[in-house]
């Protein structure tokens, strides 16, 4: 059987990215109209952790051959 698990941890990656970008132009653009910050540190440590979690399962499912 195959497996389609390789290609769906490179999707959550790349939307874990974008995420991150996303945040940082928003809170780029709040903060030149004067606004406050949308996203804080936790905000970004939180999509951090998310990302390494991430790197964890793939490492793995190279590690068994996944």
């Amino acid at each position: 059987m195959t497996t389609h698990r390789p290609v769906a941890l490179q999707a959550q990656i790349a939307a874990s990215w974008a995420r991150l970008e996303g945040m940082k132009a928003a809170n780029k653009a709040r903060s030149q109209d004067g606004y406050a910050l949308a996203y804080d540190s936790q905000a970004f440590f939180d999509e951090a952790a998310h990302l390494e979690g991430l790197s964890r399962q793939a490492e793995e499912l190279e590690r068994v051959g996944g």
